[in-house]
């Protein structure tokens, strides 16, 4: 089987600027996106997958995301991608 990759992209704290959107509190930006991620794992989705590449574009540090992330791929069962994070625009240029 061919090996696979997946891009997610998240911005957990938004511009200032960005008045039209619903959620703009980072603390629950960052609850929704590990919420997505964990009903991603639960779903069987990512055992296809080689590596989960998570580009945070606001410069929010990823640190907790990841350790979540880890967990909840560890609890899982089947083979494991390698999760890895980046945080910040330039960072995301070069990940994505």
């Amino acid at each position: 089987m061919r090996k696979q990759s997946l891009i997610l992209t998240a911005t957990v704290t938004p511009h200032v600027d960005m008045r039209t959107l619903r959620v703009t509190s980072p603390n629950d930006r960052l609850g929704q996106y590990c919420d997505a991620f964990k009903a991603l794992v639960a779903s069987g989705a990512t055992e296809a997958l080689e590596t989960i590449y998570l580009c945070e574009n606001s410069g929010n540090d990823m640190k907790a995301f990841q350790r979540m992330l880890r967990a909840a791929m560890s609890s899982s069962s089947g083979s494991r991608p390698t999760p890895r994070t980046t945080s910040s625009a330039a960072a995301t240029r070069r990940c994505c």
